[in-house]
């Protein structure tokens, strides 16, 4: 319903330009993930694709096999529980070859919250880079030294506004009485300088790639 009460309001199902996979690699399309909806579990999903998957209760399942390489079209359909069609959405499909990234190098740095700063995955990132046929990867970061190599710049509760602004002036060991990795203080000035960070932080080292996974805190907060 509408924010008065009484107008149904349309399902909003939303998918990205590009879905990516891999030759080999299983890849996850969660429902939950596509629509606006309270109740995503009532809602019923029919994806479309020249790749086979699998549908199960919450995910579509696929795994690439070399005939999959390349570009092809998905389209996913949303539906209630009676059958009526609700939403449509298309997308492309990117399969690439598992020896895409074979003899090259990769510098990438990975900025977010909790779900970053646990370590996980990182650390899988930093696995599955050391297969055959990818690239070799360096991480880049200040934290997460206990899964080195797989560094990161992931902070538990932290917002957008706390890697813009945060300073501390006594900085604590927790990772959230840090000061943001990208914030200079320069006597009384304090400056957001990412190419500083890069230059004096990491030695001059930059990334070709910079991944951020940040939003639900600014939510909650």
């Amino acid at each position: 319903l509408s924010a008065q009460g009484t107008k149904p309001v349309p399902l909003s199902l939303t998918l990205p330009p590009y879905i990516y996979a891999v030759e080999g690699t299983t890849t996850g399309i969660f429902y939950d993930n596509l629509v606006l909806s309270q109740s995503p579990e009532a809602l019923r999903f029919k994806v479309e694709s020249k790749v086979p998957g699998e549908a199960q209760a919450r995910v579509w399942h696929l795994s690439p096999t070399k005939a999959d390489v390349g570009e092809s079209s998905l389209s996913i359909t949303v539906s209630d529980g009676a059958g009526k069609e609700l939403a449509k959405a298309a997308s492309t499909l990117r399969v690439a070859a598992a020896s895409a990234g074979e003899g090259k190098t990769l510098k990438l740095l990975v900025v977010g919250d909790s779900l970053t700063g646990a370590g996980v995955y990182p650390a899988e990132i930093h696995r599955l880079m050391g297969l055959p046929g990818n690239p070799a990867v360096t991480l880049l970061g200040t934290s997460g030294a206990a899964r080195a190599p797989a560094l990161h710049e992931g902070y538990g509760g932290w917002t957008w506004n706390a890697f813009l602004t945060q300073v501390r002036e006594k900085p604590g060991e927790r990772y959230y009485d840090r000061t943001s990795p990208f914030v200079f203080v320069d006597g009384e000035k304090t400056n957001f300088d990412v190419p500083r960070y890069f230059s004096q932080t990491l030695g001059g080292t930059r990334p070709e790639f910079v991944t951020f996974l940040l939003g639900i805190n600014d939510c909650f907060s």
